[in-house]
């Protein structure tokens, strides 16, 4: 009986042992499939902060370029407006300076027209005097004509 008992002891003991070995086994399958893992994870965390950088950069870039672009446009429409009102206060000028001009001009005209005008009159003026004074050199004319007439009769001065 003792035989037996020792002997199913042995028996149970190698059962044991193989059933102690398998779980080692498994035990050591579980760990390097968790340090797989690990090693996995860490990994994956490296590319993801690896992707997360390449993003941020981008992102970085693209603000960048952004606000380049919002500084070149402001830069721009301040180039355009200080042209534009360059051109406007010419335009302005050119403007003051054709009615100056035109103001010149008109005044010539007038002043010359002023004079022609007074020229005509004082023309008129003369030749209605030279007018009147051939006009009573007429009259006197006919009349001293006339006493001559008187003091000498001729016949063909009746016919008058």
């Amino acid at each position: 009986a003792t035989t037996d008992t020792l002997e199913n002891l042995k028996t149970e003991l190698a059962a044991e042992r193989a059933k102690c070995k398998a779980l080692q086994e498994e035990v050591d399958k579980l760990k390097a499939t968790n340090t797989s893992l690990r090693e996995n994870f860490v990994v994956n965390e490296r590319e993801e902060e690896f992707i997360t950088n390449k993003l941020m950069k981008k992102m970085a870039d693209i603000q960048k370029q952004k606000e380049e672009f919002m500084i070149q446009a402001e830069q721009e429409e301040e180039f355009l407006t200080n042209t534009l009102q360059k051109k406007l206060l010419q335009i302005k000028k050119e403007k003051v300076d054709l009615e100056n001009q035109l103001e010149q001009e008109e005044e010539f005209i007038v002043n010359k027209l002023q004079k022609q005008v007074t020229s005509l009159i004082q023309e008129k003026l003369l030749l209605e005097q030279r007018l009147e004074n051939q006009t009573i050199e007429l009259e006197d004319a006919k009349n001293q004509l006339k006493q001559v007439n008187k003091q000498n009769p001729s016949p063909r001065t009746n016919n008058n």
